[in-house]
């Protein structure tokens, strides 16, 4: 590959780099969340540990996603999960305080119900967005995780959920016989 220019993040590790509405969401170990036009060559936006305005827990960002309903959902390594509402108006935290397994967090997928899969260093957990509530499942028990550190998640269009483990494998189940708890029972 070439390079064509240097752009925005100069001082940083990065993670993540999502593409939405032709604005790249640019996650970084230093520089916290940059949103980048690629069109303008400009920074439209950044969320950071200093921002006055929607602060985010810190500035080392391991994974971003943007829902279906377009909440910008933020996992940092080291305080959990925040969530910046689709119309700006606030910031919803999520980490061991309020229900979180574990604060570092790996990867953040959206399942086809809605509801936000987050993988962390000590476990899977499920958030239901409209209630808020969290559902924590760890290695250990039967039929748990193969190993505690969850890095990837996959939801097929066979209905199969993926979850890509640091040092267990890939663990898989069906939805259709998913039944304990249910994650729409939450």
């Amino acid at each position: 590959l070439r390079r064509q220019r240097q752009m925005c993040i100069r001082d940083s590790s990065i993670s993540t780099i999502i593409e939405k509405d032709d604005l790249l969401y640019i996650a970084s170990s230093m520089s916290g969340l940059v949103i980048y036009d690629p069109r303008k060559n400009r920074v439209v936006r950044s969320y950071r540990k200093d921002s006055k305005t929607l602060p985010i827990p810190s500035n080392y960002i391991k994974d971003v996603y943007i829902d279906k309903k377009d909440n910008i959902w933020i996992g940092t390594y080291k305080d959990g999960v925040c969530v910046i509402r689709h119309d700006l108006s606030e910031v919803i935290y999520y980490n061991t305080a309020n229900g979180l397994s574990n604060n570092d967090i790996r990867c953040i997928k959206e399942s086809p119900a809605g509801e936000m899969w987050i993988g962390t260093f000590d476990g899977l957990n499920i958030v239901n967005p409209v209630t808020s509530r969290i559902a924590s499942y760890k290695h250990g028990a039967q039929g748990s995780l193969s190993h505690h550190s969850v890095y990837s998640i996959l939801f097929d269009r066979m209905q199969t959920i993926w979850i890509g483990t640091y040092a267990g494998g890939v663990d898989y189940y069906n939805c259709l016989l998913y039944t304990s708890p249910s994650p729409r029972d939450m």
